[in-house]
């Protein structure tokens, strides 16, 4: 639990443990220690500090923060939704997956994953004619994999460049267009809406016993410092009410989350909202959202996919303070 308090989000390799904090095991563990303590009629106030600990150090990671309250909305609202799309529907329905985009109702779409892949390997695509025809009157802000689809006029847009150490294919946009950053007039506010995917923690497709493992989870782990590092400046410098959501790749609790203060967590009224799948099982919550203090957050949801990804879709009501 110091190590959390010590190592997370500083040293690339901690990120393994984030990992392994699901939600599951952060809330089970204390409390089968605690009950097995209390059982036995022993060590009953060692069980009852290591759950206590537990809560402190590790709450935000269970998602413990995610039960606050959402605010009441107010006449006019922004309904955002964000998602990690795997690869557009190049392996789905492609009419299935446009019919559940549209089912959002959303004001702004927020996707990641705007690409198709060569045997696994990531290219660039084209459905920008698709897209126009399926929200007409939509202005789209489009940069690697990132796609940004909002109903309010697009003022201004650019992405925050961070270069990998060597790119591992030729589409060099994927590796270094990791935030689009689009300036949104929402009847005459700005609101700054950030696109993110930022670097994966580890390479699932690789052992977890191999030596390849651990390189690259430190060339991820490098990788995503010097996008936090970016975000962290970007931040800093820009006065506009923000909302930020895709895909960060850090749980609840990790001290990645620094990087971004001071925003908040958007999420709220659920009871571990995991939005990552593997094998089959939602583990993680690695798709959150983030807002400055003056964006209010009236509903978060993550919901199925529907098989089209192993991402879950986050839906958000949010309004911006008079």
């Amino acid at each position: 639990m110091l190590g959390q308090l010590a190592l997370s989000g500083r040293v690339w390799w901690w990120a393994m443990v984030d990992l392994a904090m699901t939600p599951v095991v952060v809330v089970a563990v204390p409390l089968l220690v605690g009950a097995v303590a209390a059982y036995l009629r022993r060590m009953a106030a060692i069980g009852l500090a290591v759950l206590q600990l537990a809560v402190a150090q590790f709450g935000g990671q269970a998602d413990l923060g995610a039960l606050a309250a959402c605010a009441d909305a107010p006449a006019h609202t922004l309904r955002v939704t964000s998602w990690n799309t795997l690869y557009w529907h190049v392996d789905s329905d492609r009419d299935a997956f446009y019919a559940l985009l549209r089912e959002q109702r959303a004001d702004v779409l927020v996707l990641q994953e705007y690409m198709g892949h060569d045997a696994w390997v990531p290219r660039p695509i084209d459905d920008l004619p698709r897209l126009r025809a399926e929200f007409p009157g939509t202005h789209i802000a489009a940069a690697g994999e990132l796609l940004t689809v909002s109903r309010f006029p697009i003022v201004d847009q650019r992405v925050l460049t961070a270069e990998p150490a060597e790119p591992a294919t030729g589409w060099r946009e994927y590796w270094t267009h990791r935030v689009l950053r689009t300036d949104l007039d929402i009847a005459g506010r700005v609101l700054s809406v950030y696109n993110v995917h930022l670097a994966d923690p580890i390479d699932i497709a690789v052992s977890p016993l191999s030596v390849e493992f651990l390189t690259s989870a430190e060339y991820l782990g490098r990788w995503k410092a010097a996008q936090l590092d970016l975000l962290r400046a970007e931040l800093a410098a820009n006065p506009n009410p923000v909302l930020l959501t895709g895909d960060v790749n850090f749980p609840p609790g990790s001290g990645e989350e620094r990087a971004l203060e001071p925003l908040s967590d958007a999420a709220c009224g659920a009871f571990l909202p995991t939005t990552f799948a593997f094998r089959g099982l939602w583990w993680w919550r690695l798709d959150r959202t983030f807002t400055s203090e003056d964006v209010r957050v009236h509903e978060h949801a993550v919901l199925d996919p529907r098989g089209q990804s192993t991402h879950k879709l986050q839906n958000l009501v949010v309004s911006i303070k008079e």
